[in-house]
């Protein structure tokens, strides 16, 4: 049996940036970022770990 790793697709440029806003934005008022941020945010945040292999 071979187990094969699920291919990691890499954040672009975009992506980034909107992580590192909505970073910041949780960061100085939680209470101000909507549900659905939230969760884009733990997307993209859980990508980034995958690509550095955490």
């Amino acid at each position: 049996m071979n187990l094969t790793q699920p291919k990691i697709k890499t954040l672009t440029e975009e992506e980034w940036k909107e992580l590192s806003a909505l970073k910041n934005a949780i960061n100085d008022s939680p209470a101000t970022v909507i549900p659905e941020k939230m969760e884009k945010f733990s997307e993209l945040l859980v990508r980034s770990l995958q690509e550095r292999g955490g």
